[in-house]
């Protein structure tokens, strides 16, 4: 079980250096929702794959930059993962709400037409909540 103390920094970082979305793929496509946090502090991520699994990743960009670490989870994982750090999210409160909706598939189901029109509504919405707020001056 997950130290309280270790939920409330995940969801910290989540809110400050994460994103919550769905990954979508022409070649096939579908649709998955996805956490992920991108940051050169390796130990944060570390903790988060320690928590949660997934899936780690690193680069380097150009000459002189920093490593870059990226954490993923995605799918029914994904939502378990944002239900555990909800009680301490903050900033991205209304896109975990919204996360915790997306239809989830399992091997072999096929979702309905409605949850894939549903998956598309998520998806629109989530990018729409990322973008700034634009003001007319």
């Amino acid at each position: 079980m997950a130290r309280v103390e270790d939920l409330a920094y995940i969801a910290g970082v989540i809110d400050g250096e994460g994103s919550i979305g769905v990954y979508s793929t022409s070649k096939c496509k579908s649709s998955t929702l996805q956490v992920v946090i991108n940051m050169t502090d390796q130990e944060a991520i570390n903790l988060a794959y320690s928590m949660f699994g997934g899936k780690l990743y690193s680069q380097v960009g150009r000459a002189g930059d920093r490593r870059l670490y990226r954490w993923i989870v995605t799918g029914k994982r994904a939502q378990e993962v944002l239900v555990l750090i909800k009680p301490f999210i903050r900033v991205k409160r209304l896109q975990l709400e919204m996360a915790l909706t997306f239809p989830i598939s399992t091997q072999g189901v096929t979702l309905s037409d409605a949850d894939k029109y549903l998956r598309q509504v998520i998806d629109f919405r989530l990018r729409e909540m990322k973008r700034p707020n634009l003001k007319e001056s």
